[in-house]
Formats: C-alpha cells, structure tokens, sequence
C-alpha cells in the first residue's frame, strides 16, 4: 500500500511540482496525503475503500462485536 502511495504522490505532486522551499515541500506533501490520499484514494488491498472508510467500518465492526 506506501508503495502505491508513494508512486502516486511523486506522480501527481512532486514531479508536478516546483517547491520554493523544504518546508513548503513539507507542508504540500502533508496536504496531499490528508485531503486527498487518505479521504479519497481508493485502495485496491482495502477492498476499494480509502484509507479513512477502511477505518471507519474497523471501528462500526468493533463496535458491533
């Protein structure tokens, strides 16, 4: 799963991308995966979920049980 994510990042982000500094890299990359990685990106090894759905069913499951 980092490997996709990885991929993806440099892919969209990075390659993209010209930084005017570290700290805006920092700052851009950390952007991508909460808006974007996490909420949205379906996962093919989560079921076709995003990261954040995938986590929500664990939690209504272990509330279930």
């Amino acid at each position: 799963m980092a490997e996709s994510c990885f991929a993806t990042l440099e892919y969209e982000l990075l390659r993209t991308t010209r930084f005017a500094s570290h700290r805006e890299a920092q700052r851009q990359i950390a952007d991508f995966i909460d808006e974007w990685n996490n909420p949205v990106h379906r996962h093919s090894t989560l079921g076709s979920l995003s990261a954040m759905q995938y986590e929500q069913q664990l939690r209504q499951t272990a509330r279930a049980a």
